[in-house]
């Protein structure tokens, strides 16, 4: 990841400081010119986090947002700026750019799990309910489904959250993800 931003700016680069504009406006340059590449970067520093270059990617991926009209690659952008948020746990960052996303598409399961693993802003939706449609909206995807019943049982809808998991286990009594949940609430 380094050696790829490395290679993209300007000799002289690691003297300036970190949010140097012309610095930002170089990786935004070349972002917008590879925009697909954003998710390999934010996986990239998930695995091997680097301050400097998430607070880089940050501003870059902000700057390239701004003039972006392509629905799926705001999207993307969105998902990207919320993860990267995490990494610096800015978690109303996060909130915020999951949210924006969700604006745009209100099933988005990656943006709603981000949700999941952050508390609950008065001023937005509750994230309990954007897991519930993300949930119907995706029966398949056990790990939305799982972070919906843990978001009902933690906000205090245990009734609701076994219910839940009941039902599912009912449908799909080896599901790994289902039976390990179980275990976790009765706990």
């Amino acid at each position: 990841m380094q050696d790829w931003l490395a290679r993209m700016q300007s000799p002289g680069v690691n003297e300036l400081p970190p949010h140097a504009h012309a610095v930002v406006e170089r990786l935004a340059d070349e972002l917008a010119q590879q925009p697909r590449i954003t998710p390999s970067l934010v996986a990239a520093q998930k695995l091997k986090p680097d301050d400097r270059t998430i607070q880089l990617l940050r501003l870059a991926i902000e700057t390239i947002s701004r003039t972006t009209t392509d629905r799926e690659l705001t999207l993307m952008f969105c998902q990207a700026m919320a993860e990267l948020a995490l990494l610096e746990r800015d978690v109303a960052d996060a909130r915020r750019w999951a949210h924006r996303g969700l604006e745009l598409n209100p099933y988005h399961a990656p943006l709603a799990l981000v949700l999941a693993g952050i508390d609950d802003d008065a001023q937005a939706r509750p994230t309990v309910e954007v897991l519930a449609e993300v949930s119907q909206a995706h029966p398949t995807y056990p790990d939305v489904r799982a972070a919906w019943i843990r978001r009902q049982h933690s906000d205090g809808q245990r009734k609701q959250a076994r219910m839940n998991l009941r039902d599912w286990l009912k449908h799909e009594p080896r599901n790994p993800i289902a039976r390990k949940l179980k275990k976790e609430l009765a706990a």
